[in-house]
């Protein structure tokens, strides 16, 4: 028995929040106990009262008939609660009976507190029956005789009559549970949740199948406007569908539970993927992922299991132990229960019957075409006979051959073959060859075209090792060509009373931002091989990075490629301008800036602008590239970027989109190198070996780092073997969005 009393109204219910007002015992029970101490949303009340259930003859009376004392406080999968047991036999409810069947009793709930303070529930009716029969009780000697046909007569008078008509048809009923995370809690902030239907993380009745209506949070956060949602998804196949959507709710104040409810129920089934999103909006059909802030349960990691950013498949984790402390209310299906516990419902008979309709249809199909087969099969081979004949010798590198001669009966056939001699020196090439056994050559086998040698199930391929031997000389040729630079650190410069630091002078250098504070750095290199024409450069390695990307913060990296040409300097000038800009009334040339921004929007995202001159006659054009970057708090730009490349495939002029801009990551994450944008390639006439670096990065609440050690030069080996075979086989995608549109600057020259 499960008692849930409010400790505010006093208010007494039991399992489904149904009130409780009426008990019935019987006589030399014991009941198992269980007392709830509610604050009135149906979370458990933060108070030291313990409970003691009382059951007395009248209002008026102190002296007590039944009594559940010294109950033990615990904390299970259910949540806290106090338990123990009521025991239906006491010498004073035998004093009370007097020998009669039955007894009306009142029953409270009495919340005492540690200095013993009192304070009582809503009364209960209780209503005891004497079902003990007597110690010198016999049955007559007529029952005895046919004590078997009695019961059965007494079963069949108690059960429906579509029992006694068909055997087992006992009549559908339904109920309701609630399922609790329990009672521990940690703020935490709830997008998306994602959890199977059915674990262990709601603790209580869960039923195979049944219907969600409501659940219940605790809000976390100051009252604000606006209409709140909460969409459920389930996985169908590869996908989330909705499954439902609840009523509008406005946002309770702080620490107050918000609960939404589903009209008429979203069906659930043991073991469904779902995915509980909280939305914001102002109809159902225009709703959009909204984060807020709730308490939370700490719970044992799990796969599939956790906070999520957004709806999507496969569920993109971002936190696996924390759970919005919640309580859900389930009714069950219309089904067979006995003793309270769900035997069967109606969505499992008919999915039962069902599958055993399609389960007969198929196998009757089956065994019919099974049967044809069979049939065609004797009649094909049926009298067939083959008799061998003469095996003759071919010439050395001849076909092979194998000829069937009509018999003289019906089905019999003469197999004769013909076979090449083994001549190793005569043999065709051309012709593949089976050897059953193990050969033994005198003279050495020339391999060039290469041995393919089986290996074990689950290798790589064959000829992986030979591939790995190949790959670490390609490593030893990539670093031949490769070129480092150093900072020039006497002009490297940064606005706004930023400071940088360089730790490894030349080498690696911080500027640290406080909180809220923009700067625009220059950072010049140099190096041992300088800048020239035709100078073989097919692209930059640069790892620098920004930490720091909470909202409202943003990085941006530009770099002039093909030169310095007719462009000019805007420091300060902001994350959406460009800071390098052609100058008023120059004409196009080779230069052209690539500028790269990783910015926190609803999630991480980058955005390549190339901004060059194109056409004949060159007209300045910018092509933008958007990204959205697939990554968790684990694995963002801000705490795990390696580098940012930009690189070409091949050298060329014009239009051909034959180089790239990529970012390496780190982090909990194996998407580690992302293609960010398609550009133009590039002649490598003019270009510089040793960039200037331009980087603008506006802090946040929190500030942030610029880290950035030396860019390494890459040159021209074949066809770039960085893009080629460093970059390219291991890429992942995320663009959202490819523009090109005419330059707008009021810098644009014109014609």
């Amino acid at each position: 028995m499960i008692i849930y009393i409010d400790v505010k109204t006093l208010a007494l219910k039991t399992e489904g929040s149904v009130p409780l007002t009426d008990m019935a015992l019987v006589r030399g029970d014991k009941v198992p106990l269980r007392i709830v101490l509610t604050d009135g949303s149906g979370l458990p009340a933060d108070t030291q009262e313990a409970p003691v259930l009382a059951v007395k003859k009248s209002l008026g009376d102190n002296a007590l008939v039944l009594a559940a004392t010294g109950l033990e406080r615990v904390e299970d999968a259910l949540g806290a609660a106090y338990v123990g047991s009521l025991f239906v036999n006491t010498t004073q409810l035998a004093d009370a009976m007097e020998g009669r069947d039955r007894i009306d009793l009142v029953g409270e709930v009495v919340l005492v507190a540690p200095d013993g303070a009192q304070r009582t529930s809503r009364l209960i009716r209780v209503a005891v029956r004497a079902d003990l029969l007597p110690e010198d009780y016999a049955p007559p000697e007529e029952v005895l005789a046919d004590w078997s046909e009695l019961v059965a007569a007494a079963l069949a008078a108690q059960l429906p009559d579509a029992l006694r008509q068909a055997g087992m048809n006992v009549t559908p009923v339904t109920g309701s549970s609630v399922l609790s995370t329990g009672a521990a809690d940690t703020p935490t902030t709830m997008a998306c949740y994602a959890m199977e239907w059915g674990d262990e993380l709601l603790a209580g009745q869960v039923p195979d199948h049944g219907r969600l209506r409501t659940v219940n949070m605790t809000y976390s956060g100051a009252s604000a406007p606006g209409s709140y949602w909460l969409r459920v998804w389930r996985l169908v196949a590869d996908a989330y569908v909705v499954a439902g959507v609840s009523s509008l709710e406005t946002l309770p104040g702080n620490n107050d539970p918000i609960t939404w409810r589903f009209i008429p129920g979203v069906p659930m089934t043991r073991g469904d993927k779902i995915i509980m999103e909280v939305c914001s909006g102002q109809d159902a059909d225009h709703l959009s992922t909204y984060a807020m802030g709730v308490h939370g349960v700490m719970i044992p990691a799990k796969d599939g299991r956790g906070r999520a950013d957004q709806v999507s498949h496969p569920v993109v984790i971002t936190q696996y132990d924390v759970a919005p402390r919640m309580t859900a209310t389930v009714d069950y299906d219309e089904g067979v229960s006995v003793g309270g516990v769900e035997v069967a419902t109606v969505t499992q008979i008919q999915t039962l019957g069902s599958d055993v309709r399609t389960a007969s249809a198929n196998s009757q199909a089956a065994a019919q075409s099974a049967a044809a087969a069979r049939d065609e099969a004797q009649e094909a081979v049926a009298g067939l006979s083959i008799t061998a004949g003469t095996i003759t010798t071919g010439a050395p590198g001849s076909q092979a051959a194998v000829t069937l001669t009509p018999g003289s009966t019906p089905g019999s056939w003469q197999m004769d073959m013909t076979i090449p001699r083994g001549d190793v020196g005569a043999v065709d090439v051309a012709q593949p060859y089976v050897w059953q056994q193990p050969q033994t050559y005198d003279a050495m086998i020339s391999a060039n075209g290469g041995v393919n040698i089986p290996l074990a199930a689950g290798a790589q391929m064959d000829t992986a090792a030979v591939c790995r031997a190949y790959a670490l000389g390609l490593v030893h040729t990539a670093m031949m060509h490769q070129t480092r630079t150093y900072w020039v650190t006497s002009s490297c410069t940064a606005t706004n009373g930023v400071t940088i630091n360089h730790i490894a002078p030349g080498c690696y250098c911080e500027a640290i931002l406080a909180a809220n504070i923009r700067t625009s750095v220059t950072l010049p290199s140099t190096g041992a091989v300088a800048g020239g024409n035709y100078s073989k450069v097919a692209g930059y390695s640069l790892p620098i990075k920004y930490t720091g990307g909470n909202e409202g913060s943003a990085f941006k990296l530009s770099m002039l490629i093909g030169g310095s040409g007719q462009f000019e300097e805007y420091p300060d000038a902001g994350i959406d301008d460009f800071r390098c800009r052609p100058m008023a009334g120059s004409a196009a040339d080779i230069t052209r800036l690539v500028d790269v921004t990783l910015y926190y929007d609803n999630g991480y995202k980058a955005r390549v602008r190339e901004l060059i001159g194109i056409g004949n006659p060159k007209r300045y054009v910018v092509r933008t590239t958007l990204s959205n970057l697939d990554y968790n708090s684990n694995s963002n730009p801000c705490s795990a970027t390696y580098r940012v490349v930009i690189a070409q495939s091949e050298i060329g002029h014009g239009d051909a989109l034959a180089a790239g801009v990529w970012l390496v990551m780190g982090g909990l994450t194996n998407d580690t190198i992302i293609k960010l944008a398609d550009i133009r390639c590039w002649d490598t006439y003019h270009v510089l070996y040793a960039p200037v670096i331009y980087l603008d990065a506006q802090a946040g609440l929190y500030g942030g780092v610029i880290s950035a050690e030396s860019p390494t030069i890459i040159n021209g080996v074949g066809s770039n073997t960085y893009v080629r075979f460093g970059l390219e086989p291991y890429q992942r995608s995320w663009i959202s969005s490819e523009t090109e549109e005419p330059y707008a600057d009021p810098e644009q020259p014109t014609a």
